[in-house]
């Protein structure tokens, strides 16, 4: 009877530890979610400063990268809403995604107003 209760106590043991210890990668997954969500946002704000302070001196008619580096990664780009062909000109998008070398967009209106970041 003694053999059978340290051997019950021996499983359940070894079925409690990993939810102890927190053995999956959820937690990461979390986390690095939040990160990427903080950059994100960080981008936008960053592209919404830009764009305000360049609308003064700088006509947006043709959809213009305002900036190739807003945030590490990531560009920053005025289009039309509703999308028009001139945004779909490389000459007015952002090279640095063109080429790769930033793998995010913050995609802004004339009126410096959020339409897509990814």
């Amino acid at each position: 009877m003694r053999k059978s209760l340290t051997f019950l106590f021996i499983i359940l043991l070894v079925i409690s530890l990993p939810g102890c210890f927190n053995l999956s990668d959820e937690k990461e997954e979390d986390e690095e979610g939040l990160i990427d969500q903080v950059k994100k946002d960080r981008a936008i704000i960053a592209c919404q400063k830009e764009c305000r302070t360049k609308k003064e001196i700088e006509d947006y008619v043709n959809g213009p990268c305002l900036s190739n580096s807003v945030q590490p990664d990531w560009v920053c780009d005025i289009a039309h809403s509703p999308r028009q062909e001139v945004d779909d000109d490389p000459v007015n998008q952002c090279s640095a995604y063109r080429q790769g070398t930033a793998n995010h967009f913050v995609e802004l209106d004339l009126d410096c107003k959020l339409i897509r970041a990814q």
